[in-house]
């Protein structure tokens, strides 16, 4: 049995409990700053740094639809604009026209004519020439304005060309400007979306986590963690607490003791002898703390570094997308518009409330012109040498007959007729009338004195001459026809 319980022995335990609750309390406080610093990190800090992943995120995914979107509305149109429709138009429209013009033009210049069919030759100085057999026979191209047909297709050529440098241009600036920016946008992008799939989970975590869900409803190291250190916070207290009620049951033994009272110290004695387990048990407690912090913290330096990579990289990328639309955009944009101006702008007058472009100007242009000079062929063909013919020869000859058999026969007759018949009149009748009347007779007869015409010249030469000359252009015309074309 041990022996009776003194008061020096109550001091000793008072004093032993309080350097042990003083213990108790330093290691209590550290790990209630362990606890809080865990649980800022893992509900405050890590949070944050999401939700400002998030936020960022969603500013990017917007830029990037909205970038790509610009890009490809910006790219359709000029393609289409300046480079799919005016090569459809050049294919389709200015090109045909073109060599329609030159097969009408050498045809003119293939189908000569002779110089008979010619009222005035011009040398090269426009100097007259005289017309003999011996002059030349001139292509159908001599009589159409060549310089001016020269001129038009030399504005065509450099609106190809232009056309043609624009193209090459246009690509070259689509690519460097447009095309290779944006598929390095599109690179960072994909690379910045596919780690922020990676974090989604975590996030899923941290919301759980706050809202308070179980371990094993969020299957997550955050709520075990925050779990954990709330139920090790919980027995930190229940210990703490212990030990300072074993302090204060010291204290009030040794003033009973001091008093006189009779207590039973027994129960002192024995938590005395316990304080050294539960001491351990604290510590024990503490160390998990600790132990949770770092394992808190190792999750963190783990997820942080990519979650803090991550909003760089997206500050980086609206920086970028940023750049694009303040540069890229507006220059190619620009270049754009230029082009568009420049290849609207045609050599010919267009109709204000025309909606031709300059291509179908152009080709509209060549399409009259080839007409023109299509009609001006085949009327030379079918109609003029013909029509030259009957006028100069035909209709002459004809008309010079007839008028030699109405002086010759009708004519002639009608005045042999009336000088008859006058004859007669003053026979029966003149003897009766003073010669002071103006008397009816021979002396006022209408007679043809001369004849004279206009228009007759080509018939009323040397006969073998006319005949001549109209075999000439009979023999011309006989000859094209039967040959169709070349030549007159």
């Amino acid at each position: 049995m041990p022996g009776p319980i003194s008061t020096s022995t109550v001091m000793e335990w008072a004093e032993i409990a309080h350097s042990t609750l003083q213990k108790a309390q330093e290691l209590c406080s550290n790990a209630e700053i362990q606890i809080n610093s865990t649980e800022f990190q893992l509900t405050t800090h890590l949070p944050d740094i999401l939700d400002e992943s998030s936020t960022l995120y969603e500013a990017v995914k917007h830029q990037h639809e909205l970038i790509i979107k610009v890009i490809d509305n910006i790219s359709q149109y000029s393609k289409r604009s300046l480079i799919e429709i005016p090569q459809m138009q050049i294919n389709t429209l200015l090109n045909p026209a073109l060599s329609n013009l030159d097969a009408i033009l050498l045809q003119l210049h293939s189908t000569t004519i002779p110089s008979f069919l010619i009222l005035e030759n011009l040398d090269n100085n426009d100097n007259v020439i005289d017309n003999d057999d011996n002059t030349p026979e001139r292509p159908l191209d001599d009589f159409i304005s060549t310089d001016s047909i020269t001129l038009l297709r030399t504005n065509v050529e450099i609106y190809k060309n232009n056309w043609s440098k624009i193209r090459q241009v246009l690509d070259t600036k689509l690519h460097d400007s447009i095309s290779e920016p944006c598929h390095i946008l599109v690179k960072r992008y994909n690379k910045a979306n596919k780690v922020y799939d990676e974090i989604k989970p975590l996030q899923l975590d941290v919301k759980n986590a706050i809202l308070g869900k179980s371990p094993l409803e969020s299957n997550s190291v955050i709520s075990t963690l925050l779990k954990e250190n709330s139920s090790l916070g919980h027995e930190l207290v229940k210990l703490l607490k212990m030990l300072t009620n074993h302090y204060d049951q010291c204290n009030k033994g040794l003033e009973l003791i001091k008093n006189g009272s009779s207590i039973d110290l027994e129960i002192l004695r024995n938590d005395t002898l316990e304080l050294p387990e539960v001491l351990k048990d604290l510590n024990t407690v503490c160390d998990m703390i600790v132990s949770n912090g770092n394992r808190a913290q190792r999750y963190l330096d783990t997820h942080s570094s990519k979650i803090e990579g991550l909003i760089i990289t997206l500050k980086e990328q609206l920086d970028l997308y940023r750049a694009f639309k303040t540069k890229n955009l507006p220059q190619f944009i620009l270049l754009v518009d230029q082009f568009d101006e420049l290849l609207n702008t045609s050599s010919l007058p267009n109709d204000p409330d025309s909606n031709q472009t300059p291509i179908e100007t152009y080709a509209k242009t060549l399409n009259e012109l080839t007409y023109h000079y299509t009609q001006f062929l085949n009327i030379i063909k079918t109609k003029y040498l013909e029509e030259l013919h009957y006028e100069q020869f035909v209709y002459p000859k004809r008309f010079l007959n007839s008028l030699t058999k109405f002086l010759n026969e009708d004519l002639y007759k009608l005045q042999a007729h009336e000088k008859e018949r006058r004859k007669q009149w003053l026979a029966k009748y003149g003897d009766f009338i003073p010669k002071q009347f103006n008397i009816p007779g021979e002396r006022n007869q209408p007679t043809v004195v001369q004849v004279i015409t206009e228009g007759l010249e080509e018939v009323q030469r040397d006969q073998l001459e006319v005949e001549a000359d109209e075999k000439k252009l009979v023999d011309f015309i006989n000859r094209f026809s039967r040959s169709g074309r070349r030549q007159l």
